[in-house]
């Protein structure tokens, strides 16, 4: 996002980054997490949730350099987690989580490039100007 395109609720959106962080380092580490069915549901939650993760910080980040490092950090926590749950005697280990948290990152820094990384920019302005109304 252009430098011109600042967020004006920034600190808000940083606040509900954060807050999903902590929400799936809770899943992954909590003895009892949501159940996930089947194995293929497994992957596409890991994805799904890597993916939400680099999609709104993605938003947050001015320069792809920023964006680069925000899925370096994203791909190493989700490795990171899955030796914490290597750990617990509850949770399972598994290179394919790896794989699919690693895959959500690279997909959503891939397609935040363009116009879907100013998704919270639009509705910034959406709702000022309605709000304003």
């Amino acid at each position: 996002m252009p430098s011109t395109q600042r967020l004006r609720w920034m600190p808000l959106w940083q606040v509900i980054g954060w807050v999903m962080v902590a929400y799936i380092i809770y899943v992954t580490l909590t003895p009892q997490p949501p159940a996930a069915g089947k194995i293929l549901w497994d992957k596409i939650y890991h994805f799904a949730g890597y993916f939400s993760l680099m999609a709104w910080f993605a938003q947050l980040a001015q320069q792809l350099k920023q964006r680069l490092l925000i899925a370096m950090g994203f791909c190493l926590l989700g490795v990171l987690l899955e030796f914490g749950q290597r750990m617990g005697v509850a949770r399972h280990f598994e290179f394919a989580d790896m794989l699919a948290n690693s895959l959500g990152v690279v997909v959503a820094l891939i397609l935040f490039r363009g116009p879907l990384g100013k998704i919270l920019h639009q509705f910034e302005i959406v709702f000022v100007i309605k709000k304003n109304k």
